[in-house]
């Protein structure tokens, strides 16, 4: 989900927004973390900035959109006579909050970012990409492309034919989030039913188009004849 990185010198009002973004994401029960921005560091992709407003904002600006165009900018003011001049293409926020800030203002900018960010997930997985964060940088992978997902030491890795990536997450949670043609058939595997080319109900094995091997649970192993079966025949 969307982590949020602040930049606010004022050291009250930085406890108070990350307070009050804390509070809405206890509220939607979203998996973000808070973290305070530092002007040197610029390789955070798809992130929500949350920015002070000064002469550096600008620049500071341009360097995020150049470094992930999906990132999110919100402009934090003093007063409304700043908004005039917040309001440039270089900057181009995604919002604005003004001192002191309240509860309901930060909760509607970020349910509108949010709201956002799901939906182009959502896009990304019905154009047929699988969309993950690793070290804080996101990547996407065409559905086609992969060949299993495996749980391994809390983690979970995504296999292609040519390379591996791991990411933090649950083989449940990954399942809400693939189309039909992938199924669970181990406590440690996710597999793409298109890419099975021989089932071993004996060994308890399913061999992949690349060559490679996965094993199934007696679990599963009903469900796993019966759908290759039906994709056999169709």
């Amino acid at each position: 989900m969307l982590d949020i990185y602040i930049t606010e010198s004022n050291t009250e009002a930085y406890k108070q927004i990350k307070n009050l973004c804390f509070n809405y994401l206890m509220k939607k029960n979203y998996d973000s973390e808070i973290y305070t921005y530092s002007y040197e560091s610029v390789t955070i992709s798809a992130a929500l900035f949350m920015l002070e407003f000064n002469n550096e904002t600008e620049a500071l600006s341009r360097k995020i959109r150049n470094t992930n165009s999906r990132n999110y900018i919100v402009v934090l003011l003093e007063n409304y006579n700043e908004l005039k001049r917040a309001v440039t293409p270089g900057i181009s926020p995604s919002g604005f909050l003004i001192k002191p800030y309240k509860q309901t203002d930060v909760e509607a900018v970020l349910e509108e970012i949010y709201s956002d960010y799901i939906r182009c997930n959502s896009d990304s997985q019905k154009l047929g990409m699988f969309v993950f964060k690793q070290k804080a940088k996101e990547y996407s992978i065409p559905f086609e492309k992969i060949i299993l997902f495996e749980s391994r030491n809390k983690k979970v890795i995504v296999r292609t034919e040519i390379q591996e990536f791991e990411f933090y997450d649950t083989l449940e949670s990954v399942m809400t989030n693939v189309p039909d043609c992938f199924m669970k058939i181990h406590k440690s595997f996710i597999v793409n039913l298109l890419r099975i080319i021989s089932a071993d109900y004996g060994a308890m094995t399913v061999e992949f188009d690349d060559g490679s091997v996965a094993y199934m649970s007696r679990t599963y192993k009903s469900e796993l004849k019966e759908r290759l079966n039906k994709r056999s025949e169709s």
